[in-house]
């Protein structure tokens, strides 16, 4: 069991993420990672080993969210990532430098569908967090994506690491841009797990008003893989909607909006297979205090976090 029942065992882990919160403020960075989870056992947070001590792998698996609360539906998509990327036995790669992607032994990027090592990356971006988000602050998200960390690796192969980090870009291609700096990240490939929805913002030309799409995203996807799970539910159309949207990208939509046909490539579309999961599901139910529901929400570590520091329970939006 992943849930911290102790309350002083939750205050020391609020703790931790509240002062490095203040710190990534104070210091005015752009990313951070804030710590490292290679195990389920119920502990309290630590800072991640030196870069020193950590090895480059091929593909870094990076979700990127909200995380207000972390769901079932979220654990699927890292879950789903790793089963389609990850080699439980290959070794790590050389590292190149930062902010260079790599080439297998033919040149040229990873091939699509081959599996390598990885590691996982919980991304959590925030601006303007003086203004108290609701809600649940950052620092309490940054706590359940801690418990989220300890429920995946409850599933995971063992010493698949998850990362637990902060941000402060708005979006996906400066997110990215960022990480292939960072000496921590010296990965072959990103991919950014994503919903239907995300896709729809990301090819909205509405977004790209200083530059051209083409220049913005030209960069990322020349790094980085976008791995779209369908959305289940009535809010964005039944699946073969959502299909359909991409057929019509494939037939020019992109170019008329501005893109590149060739990115198509670098898009994965997964169906969502399992049933309606949301973190807005996640709250209402909180709020109704429907424990079953809940149950199928959310995992063991996250829910016992909520109840225990008694989230969502009032009515505000």
């Amino acid at each position: 069991m992943t849930s911290l029942t102790d309350p002083r065992h939750r205050a020391d882990t609020l703790s931790f993420f509240t002062a490095a919160l203040q710190n990534f403020e104070d210091e005015h960075l752009l990313f951070s990672v804030l710590c490292s989870v290679s195990d389920p056992d119920p502990t309290p947070p630590t800072p991640p080993p030196p870069h020193s001590e950590t090895k480059p792998v091929e593909r870094l698996i990076i979700l990127d969210s909200s995380f207000n609360p972390p769901t079932a539906a979220h654990a699927q998509m890292v879950l789903s990532a790793v089963e389609d990327y990850y080699d439980p036995t290959a070794t790590e790669t050389t590292a190149v430098g930062p902010g260079h992607a790599r080439t297998d032994t033919q040149g040229g990027p990873i091939p699509a569908g081959a599996k390598g090592s990885a590691r996982i990356l919980l991304l959590l971006s925030v601006q303007n967090a003086d203004k108290a988000p609701k809600p649940a602050s950052f620092p309490q998200r940054l706590c359940m994506m801690y418990l989220f960390a300890k429920d995946l690796q409850r599933t995971l192969p063992p010493g698949l690491r998850v990362d637990v980090a902060l941000g402060s870009h708005p979006y996906f291609h400066s997110k990215s841009e960022v990480i292939a700096r960072e000496k921590e990240y010296d990965a072959r490939e990103q991919i950014f797990l994503a919903g239907y929805d995300t896709l729809i913002r990301i090819f909205n030309p509405k977004y790209y008003t200083s530059e051209t799409m083409q220049n913005v995203l030209g960069p990322f996807f020349e790094r980085a893989r976008l791995r779209v799970t369908l959305r289940g539910g009535a809010d964005w159309g039944g699946e073969g909607e959502q299909w359909g949207y991409m057929a019509e990208l494939g037939a020019g939509g992109i170019e008329r909006v501005g893109g590149r046909k060739e990115w198509l490539d670098r898009i994965d579309v997964v169906e969502n297979k399992g049933a309606v999961v949301s973190s807005t599901l996640a709250r209402a139910a909180v709020e109704r205090g429907d424990a079953r529901e809940l149950g199928e929400q959310l995992g063991e570590g996250v829910k016992g976090w909520i109840l225990g520091e008694g989230l969502y329970n009032d009515k505000e939006p």
